[in-house]
């Protein structure tokens, strides 16, 4: 398993993109739940000591090495426990560079493992919902695991979980119309030829 690259993990995840989930399909064909969005929300990890043996040196290179991501801020709680606040829209280029940078956080951090938290927005029938997915990333390799049972973190990552909820909602109809406009298109060309 020595140097498993993030793309061979198990756990990476392979439905990059828009993706239709059909949990439940009307016999008239009507799709009730699909993928929207999903990006790289936050890194966390949980320092093994004390949050005051980490200094303004080592702050100042989490943000250099996030110089190629989009990290919005960098939050070290009483409790031990570093949050990494981003908004990378998920690619597997993004992904691969996320682990490197986890990865890199964690050398300087001197622990062992992190989180990298997914949050994935969902158009269900009329509304949307949207999901926290955490995986954990350690020197070996990437698993899924949920996330880290830490009541302050995961009120942290639903509080900063993004832009303004109506841009958002915005976003998200802007797609599900550019999805629906593309297979109208698919099917116009496939009755037309």
């Amino acid at each position: 398993m020595e140097g498993l690259d993030a793309h061979d993990s198990p756990a990476a995840p392979s439905n990059l993109g828009a993706k239709i989930i059909t949990s439940q399909t009307y016999p008239c064909g009507i799709i009730n739940q699909m993928e929207l969005f999903r990006e790289i929300r936050a890194f966390y990890i949980k320092l093994p000591y004390s949050y005051k043996a980490v200094d303004q040196e080592i702050v100042d290179d989490l943000w250099k090495m996030s110089v190629e991501l989009p990290v919005n801020a960098i939050d070290i709680t009483i409790t031990d426990e570093v949050l990494i606040h981003s908004e990378i829209e998920f690619s597997l280029s993004n992904w691969n560079e996320a682990i490197t940078y986890l990865r890199s956080a964690l050398n300087a951090l001197g622990a062992k493992s992190g989180y990298l938290i997914v949050r994935k927005v969902t158009a269900l029938s009329g509304s949307l919902k949207t999901e926290i997915e955490g995986y954990k990333v350690t020197k070996r390799g990437v698993y899924n695991s949920g996330l880290p049972e830490s009541a302050d973190f995961i009120l942290d990552v639903m509080r900063f979980s993004g832009r303004n909820k109506r841009l958002q909602q915005i976003d998200a109809m802007e797609k599900l119309f550019r999805f629906i406009e593309e297979k109208e298109k698919d099917t116009d060309t496939a009755e037309g030829g």
